[in-house]
């Protein structure tokens, strides 16, 4: 027997098996929705996914508030709660904050999901990752909004803003009101 067959056969490093979980999870994810345009049409299909990464985000949100004691109500925790996403989904972002610390952007270097998106011919940014980190953020910040600014194509990934505004009943000078 190959030397490499006995080894696996008894040992795979972690990191493999994280890599081919992945790598299947995300070629059936976008298969699926390929079928799903199929019985459904695509307008219908993206839209249960956006339902489905909402559902999965505030999920995700809730485990991060449980597990890292994450506080609601402060803007602070939406942001650092992104931050701990991106790690345990294996992105990387450079993070910058943005009109005096009420938005920040996540200019993706390494994405994953765009990645995997790309190499299946669609691109499902809207309807998966823009309602998942709103909905992460919202259990942290429930005024927080998400937008891109700059999209993705076939060549790069996003750059997304997560949206800190103070809530309606919180009044702002007009200098914060001009920042945002």
């Amino acid at each position: 027997m190959n030397w490499r067959v006995a080894l696996l056969k008894r040992w795979i490093p972690e990191k493999a098996r994280a890599d081919e979980i992945w790598a299947t999870f995300m070629t059936f994810a976008v298969r699926h929705f390929h079928q799903l345009c199929a019985a459904v049409g695509e307008a219908r299909a993206r839209a249960m996914y956006t339902e489905i990464a909402e559902q999965l985000g505030r999920e995700m949100g809730e485990r991060l508030r449980a597990q890292t004691h994450l506080t609601a109500g402060r803007p602070q925790s939406a942001v650092d709660a992104w931050q701990i996403a991106i790690r345990l989904l294996r992105f990387r972002a450079h993070i910058t904050p943005v009109s005096n610390g009420r938005a920040v952007d996540f200019d993706h270097v390494r994405d994953p999901l765009w990645e995997a998106f790309r190499q299946e011919g669609v691109l499902l940014c809207d309807c998966t990752c823009i309602p998942m980190t709103r909905a992460i953020a919202r259990v942290f910040w429930p005024d927080a909004e998400v937008e891109w600014t700059r999209e993705p194509t076939d060549t790069r990934p996003c750059i997304k803003r997560l949206i800190l505004s103070p809530p309606d009943d919180v009044e702002t000078t007009d200098a914060e009101t001009r920042d945002r």
